[in-house]
C-alpha cells in the first residue's frame, strides 16, 4: 500500500494484459482449494492477488482477492478495521466496473467482515444479498455457505431461536437440493445447538 488509503485503491486503473487477467483468474479458482489444503497458502494467494492487482490495476478476480483478504485481516492479522475497508473495497469495485460475477463473493465478505465493526443487521443484510447474487450468478457453493453464515449471524443476534429454527430448515432444504454435504451437517450441527438451547434434547 506504501502509506495510500485502502479506500484509495478503487482509483486504480484496470487491468489491460490478458495474461495477467488469466493468471488473475486461475489464482481466484485456487482460492477454496487453497483453503481447504494449507492456511499459509490461502494467505499467500491472497496477498498476491492483492499486490498483482495494486501493481497492474483491477480486474473481477482482483475483488474475489479484495474480499477474502478482508476476510483474513481480522482473525488472522487483528486488522478488523482494515478487514473491512478491504471487504467494502471488493463491493465498491464490482459496483464500479459492472464486475457481477464477483457481487456474490464480495457482498459475502462483508456479511463476514461488517460485524466486526458495524451494526450485526448489516453483516446480515449483506449476507443475505450474497445469497441472491450467487442465486443469480448460479454461484450454488457460495449460496449454501451463505445460507448456513446467515444462521450463525442470527444466533449470534440473538435472534428468537424458533425464528433462527425455521431460517435452518430453509438452509438445510437448500443445502441438500444442492447436494453440498459439508454445509448440510454445518446446518445439522447448528440445529442440534437450537433444539439444545430449547431443551428438546435427552442430554
Amino acid at each position: 500500500l506504501d502509506g495510500r488509503p485502502i479506500e484509495s485503491l478503487i482509483e486504480l486503473p484496470l487491468m489491460t494484459d490478458p495474461e495477467l487477467q488469466a493468471a488473475m483468474q486461475v489464482l481466484s479458482t485456487l482460492i477454496a482449494p487453497a483453503y481447504f489444503t494449507d492456511p499459509n497458502l490461502f494467505r499467500l494467494l491472497l496477498c498476491r492477488m492483492v499486490n498483482v492487482s495494486i501493481q497492474h490495476g483491477m480486474c473481477g478476480a482482483s475483488t474475489h482477492g479484495c474480499a477474502h483478504l478482508g476476510i483474513i485481516l481480522g482473525p488472522v492479522f487483528h486488522r478488523y478495521s482494515e478487514g473491512y475497508l478491504f471487504g467494502k473495497l471488493a463491493c465498491d469495485l464490482v459496483d464500479k466496473h459492472g464486475f457481477v460475477v464477483y457481487r456474490g463473493k464480495a457482498h459475502y465478505a462483508m456479511g463476514t467482515t461488517a460485524f466486526w465493526t458495524q451494526p450485526m443487521t448489516t453483516a446480515i443484510d449483506f449476507t443475505r444479498s450474497s445469497f441472491h447474487a450467487a442465486i443469480e450468478t448460479g454461484d450454488l457453493t457460495a449460496a449454501c455457505y451463505d445460507m448456513f453464515h446467515i444462521c450463525s449471524l442470527l444466533l449470534l443476534r440473538n435472534d428468537p431461536l424458533d425464528a433462527v429454527w425455521r431460517e435452518s430448515e430453509m438452509a438445510l432444504d437448500f443445502a441438500r437440493e444442492a447436494k453440498f454435504g459439508d454445509i448440510v451437517d454445518i446446518i445439522r450441527s447448528q440445529q442440534r445447538f437450537i433444539a439444545t438451547m430449547q431443551g428438546r434434547t435427552a442430554n
